[in-house]
This record gives structure tokens, C-alpha cells and sequence, in this order.
């Protein structure tokens, strides 16, 4: 294996300062995205290899996400969500969190429906840290629902197709996943409401 050391130095180093950035601007109130901007740009000025480094870069799935976060953020300044709340049952248990999470992440994905569904449960009186567990944990074990059900599933069986592997269908992905689901679903829901 070709180990190109001052690469890998560089990299590590600006890995450091891109954490030591993301808490420090977070204390001044500035985007800490910006953190990993500005080390990623030193990155790509300082090494000979830059032209290897883009080409190299998973571009249809940076795509993907940027498309992803602006569909969502058009959505949360469209006023849609305020009206879709009105039809949603209230984020007041663990179990409507946790079914409105799974379900709606296989409509939006669980990215963007965290993002969307974050602002619904903020509005409402009472949330505890267990609810916004139910919710983690809800649209995290979305992702072993459908395929849409998280970004990287679709990433995954797309990767896996483009490299002359087999890709998932629906239904496939579903008889694999949901066998899944339902006991981690389970078992997650009994260990919130025991600890509520």
C-alpha cells in the first residue's frame, strides 16, 4: 500500500483543528460548519495530490445531500410543516414520537424529519429529555423500515450497483429490515417508558 506520510500528518492535523473549531466557534456563536470548511479548503491548497483528492470525491452523494437540505430547509420556511402538525398526533408520549418519527421518515427520510419535526416538539409544553430520545431513537431505527427510510440506504444500494454489486428493491429491502425493526422498536419504546 502506497502511504503518502505528509498526507496523512496534514490530514490528521487539520482533523484536530477542525474539532478544536467546532467547539470553539460554537462559543462564539458562528456556524461551526465553518470549522470544516476552512480546513477542508487548507487541505486541498496544501497537497499535491488535490486534483486526485476532487476526482476521487463521492460527488453524486454530496449531491444528494445538498439537494436533501435544501428540500428540507424550503419545506420548514414554506409553512407546510406548521400545517401538517395540525394532522399529526401530539409529540405528548414516547409511542406517538416514536411511530410519527418511523413513519414520516419513510415520506422524508429520517434526516430531513428530524430537522422538520424538531421545531413541532420545541412548540410543545412538557417535552423531556426521554421524548427527544423517543424521537432519536424513532428516526433512527427508521432507516431498517424502507429504503427511503434514511439517506444512506439509498447511497448504499446505488454504491452497490455502481460497483457491479446488487442493488436493493423495495420489497427485498424490506424482508431483510423489518425483522429488524419491530424488536429494536420494541425493546427501545419499553426501555424509555420504563425510565420516564
Amino acid at each position: 500500500v502506497d502511504f503518502d506520510r505528509r498526507l496523512g500528518y496534514l490530514t490528521l492535523t487539520l482533523l484536530v483543528v477542525t474539532i478544536i473549531l467546532f467547539f470553539s466557534l460554537s462559543f462564539f456563536k458562528i456556524d461551526i460548519l465553518l470549522g470544516s470548511l476552512v480546513t477542508s479548503s487548507i487541505l486541498l491548497l496544501l497537497t499535491e495530490k488535490r486534483r486526485d483528492i476532487v476526482r476521487r470525491m463521492d460527488w453524486p452523494t454530496i449531491l444528494f445531500f445538498i439537494g436533501l437540505f435544501i428540500f428540507t430547509d424550503g419545506v420548514l420556511k414554506s409553512g407546510i410543516i406548521q400545517y401538517l402538525s395540525n394532522f399529526l398526533p401530539p409529540p405528548d408520549s414516547v409511542a406517538s414520537i416514536m411511530i410519527v418519527s418511523i413513519l414520516l421518515s419513510q415520506v422524508l427520510s429520517n434526516v430531513p424529519l428530524v430537522a422538520i419535526y424538531i421545531p413541532i416538539m420545541i412548540s410543545h409544553s412538557g417535552i423531556t429529555v426521554v421524548d427527544w430520545l423517543a424521537l432519536a431513537a424513532g428516526s433512527t431505527i427508521a432507516g431498517n423500515f424502507t429504503i427511503l427510510g434514511a439517506a444512506s440506504n439509498v447511497i448504499i444500494s446505488e454504491a452497490s450497483e455502481s460497483r457491479g454489486g446488487k442493488g436493493f428493491n423495495f420489497v427485498e429491502f424490506m424482508k431483510y429490515t423489518i425483522p429488524i425493526l419491530i424488536p429494536n422498536a420494541i425493546i427501545i419504546y419499553l426501555f424509555l417508558v420504563l425510565f420516564r
